[in-house]
């Protein structure tokens, strides 16, 4: 960087100008620490940058943050978004706090580069930690949910008894099929019913909770596996 009073080059990290003596940036501080800035905007997106004076910029970014992760919960895409302003909003918090405090320019690469040792490590571990987190959170939001369902009886096939339909079929299987309706929405499913009492199908429908697609099996025992899709999400199932 340069020095604010001679403008010669000078290390990053110097806090006193060795040409003509004047204090640096670095040295002017006006109570605004850059770690808890950071730390305030790595806890709620764009409280750092209120906390180094620029309120509106701050105010700004939390409530675009707070906007994308609410619409996270029905859209995946949304979580990348709401990373992504996390991670600038950490970016201008540097930014923001190093200017707050007298820096004209501030580059967090360069600054970087003319940190101490201790200074660099402290530093590439927690890009690292940012990193990890917005990968873990991208992996985390397109990644299939799975759920266990205790009772899973309503997404079978089941004769006006309220028995499984699945006696004396022959050994290839009896093609099943069933529509359901009431006021809460309506079912189709179709399958096959064996002798050894397996029960295959496969169930569409719509209703309070939108539309879904079961595709489940359940064998002699009564072990349950199969996919349901709602929402745009898949729980795998399994007894």
């Amino acid at each position: 960087m340069k020095c604010e009073n001679c403008g010669e080059e000078i290390l990053n990290h110097a806090k006193f100008c060795p040409h003509c003596g004047a204090k640096t940036s670095l040295e002017k501080v006006e109570g605004k620490s850059v770690i808890v800035a950071l730390m305030l905007s790595f806890i709620l997106a764009g409280t750092g940058i209120a906390y180094a004076g620029k309120r509106q910029k701050g105010i700004s970014l939390f409530f675009i943050g707070v906007i994308f992760a609410i619409l996270a919960i029905r859209v995946r895409m949304c979580t990348v978004l709401a990373l992504i302003v996390w991670i600038y909003s950490l970016h201008e918090t540097y930014k923001e706090a190093r200017v707050a405090n007298g820096a004209s320019n501030p580059s967090l690469v360069g600054d970087i580069r003319g940190f101490s040792t201790n200074k660099k490590i402290a530093a590439v571990v927690a890009i690292s930690l940012i990193i990890l987190i917005f990968v873990g959170g991208v992996i985390a939001a397109f990644s299939p949910e799975s759920e266990d369902y205790d009772d899973l009886s309503q997404y079978f096939i089941f004769s006006d008894d309220g028995s499984l339909d699945n006696d004396n079929h022959d050994s290839e299987g009896d093609e099943v099929s069933y529509h359901y309706e009431d006021e809460y929405g309506s079912s189709d499913t179709g399958g096959k019913a064996y002798d050894d009492g397996s029960v295959e199908s496969h169930q569409s429908g719509s209703g309070d909770y939108e539309d879904y697609q079961i595709d489940s099996y359940m064998d002699g025992d009564g072990n349950i596996c199969g996919t349901l899709e709602n929402g745009g999400k898949t729980y795998y199932i399994e007894d």
